[in-house]
């Protein structure tokens, strides 16, 4: 029973992936690029440097590649290259079921297991990326997972629980190059709660992550880490150089800052650049026709201004629009479960001071994407509450606000997801009815939209912008409304 259940989660996911296509801007710039060349024959083990495009060489060759194996060996599989994405519902549905069996464990009741699933999984990154070959979304849900077990350890030991945990740690350091680093903050603060309350296992506890660490970094991550420590020494290249290769960084250059941070936050402490980020009105600046993020108060927010949740990165507000007062409240919340359960006050303090780490790495960590762990803030204080406070009323509140909010960027975005999919295929389709070669604007994508123009036999040359007859260009929607990166076109 439950292999054929498996088995129709793993057929659900491959339809439901081939239908959405990947807009997302890096998916479009670097991921799918990836996967094509990986398809295509390149074997990134035998040849860990080579020449590809020369504005994305560096993310392709020196990236974490985890999800693109998988993405590459769908492809070649199924010979439909959306169908890789079905990484992305399957690490949910395991997400899903894994968190219900842990709450279980933990001998919460099935309503109150089935509502921790549910905040877990309506983090709103995951649903923001779902349909894409962006990695933000899996970085999310491997470190749930990985969380997940670790609770799972200390409470009590259980093979497959700990087997998932570890197949996490690999998937979490072969998916981004975070991914390691928040391995590592989240477990040593693990180390210390253990140290202090459970140190029976600790020794346990270190063998399980060496085991972890040497499998996802020396075996299934021997590209990129071996392979950037060798070639351009520093495993993290190009996040980190060396002397002779110094990181993007060290030479002076973070496109991060210039290009993705609304304007009155760049140059700024991470403190303020986190409060814009998450007290202000959703929007997706420098983007989208708006350069600066605005400040609001908690709870008051147009329903104009959620059009931002069309985008798969939203800057301002990318946890939903009610996120800022509802933090506010789980804290409130918090302090009142701290002080009806003293005991847990060690828990407490490793939760948030993981959490808080975590975010401290990076001053890029205000953003959703870079840093999905922001949403435990919110939540932790509700699932403590599930588990250890009677106050039905005030916990069963906090949680339904949380699952409102999550729901309206969760609809607002797989709404848009599901018409812009439509749309794409459409233009696409009637290009293809002209039968007429079409002159296109050179464009960051090109490896992408060359395989899309294959799949619908169009005829195609690139010309610069310049050259396109400016009377006559037309748009395809290949990217979100307000990005840059619209593909140009006109017939020849």
């Amino acid at each position: 029973m439950v292999v054929t259940i498996g088995m129709l989660l793993i057929v659900i996911s491959l339809f439901v992936s081939s239908f959405f296509w990947d807009f997302s801007w890096d998916g479009q710039w670097y991921h799918q690029s990836a996967i094509y060349n990986i398809t295509d024959g390149w074997n990134p083990i035998k040849e860990p440097i080579r020449k590809f495009n020369k504005n994305n060489d560096l993310s392709i060759v020196h990236f974490p590649k985890g999800s693109w194996y998988f993405a590459a060996s769908t492809f070649s599989a199924f010979g439909f290259f959306e169908a890789g994405k079905a990484l992305n519902f399957i690490v949910l549905f395991v997400l899903a079921f894994f968190s219900y069996d842990v709450s279980r464990k933990f001998n919460l009741n099935k309503l109150h297991s089935i509502l921790v699933a549910v905040l877990l999984v309506f983090n709103p990154v995951i649903w923001s990326e779902i349909a894409t070959y962006m990695v933000d979304q899996l970085l999310c849900m491997y470190l749930t997972i990985y969380l997940l077990a670790l609770f799972s350890l200390i409470k009590k030991y259980n093979f497959y629980h700990l087997l998932i945990g570890i197949m996490a740690v690999i998937g979490l350091i072969n998916v981004k190059f975070t991914g390691g680093v928040f391995i590592f903050v989240f477990s040593s603060f693990g180390f210390l709660y253990i140290f202090f309350k459970k140190r029976e296992i600790l020794l346990k506890y270190i063998k399980i992550h060496i085991i972890s660490a040497v499998l996802g970094v020396l075996v299934f991550g021997f590209n990129p880490y071996i392979s950037n420590f060798t070639e351009r020494g520093n495993p993290l290249y190009p996040i980190l150089g060396s002397k002779e290769y110094p990181s993007r960084l060290e030479q002076g250059f973070d496109g991060n800052e210039k290009h993705e941070t609304p304007k009155n936050m760049q140059k700024r402490a991470f403190p303020i650049r986190f409060f814009y980020a998450h007290f202000g009105t959703p929007s997706n600046a420098p983007y989208d026709g708006k350069k600066n993020a605005e400040l609001t108060i908690p709870f008051v927010s147009t329903f104009s201004s959620w059009d931002a949740y069309r985008f798969h990165e939203t800057r301002v507000a990318g946890f939903g629009p009610f996120f800022s007062g509802l933090l506010l409240l789980s804290l409130l919340y918090l302090l009142y479960y701290i002080k009806r359960n003293k005991e847990k006050r060690l828990l407490v303090l490793c939760i948030y001071g993981a959490l808080i780490s975590s975010l401290l790495i990076s001053k890029h960590f205000w953003w959703a994407r870079f840093a999905p762990q922001i949403w435990f803030f919110l939540i932790a204080p509700l699932i403590l509450g599930l588990f250890f406070d009677k106050n039905k009323k005030l916990k069963h509140t906090l949680i339904f606000a949380t699952i409102v909010n999550a729901i309206i960027v969760i609809y607002i975005h797989t709404a848009w997801e599901f018409k812009n999919t439509l749309k794409f295929q459409k233009e696409l389709s009637l290009i293809k009815q002209e039968n007429k070669e079409i002159q296109v604007g050179k464009t960051w994508f090109k490896k992408s939209i060359e395989e899309r123009f294959k799949v619908y036999d169009i005829k195609y040359t690139f010309v610069s912008r310049k050259k396109l007859k400016q009377k006559h260009i037309k748009k395809l929607s290949n990217v979100p409304k307000g990005y840059p990166g619209t593909l140009m076109y006109n017939n020849k």
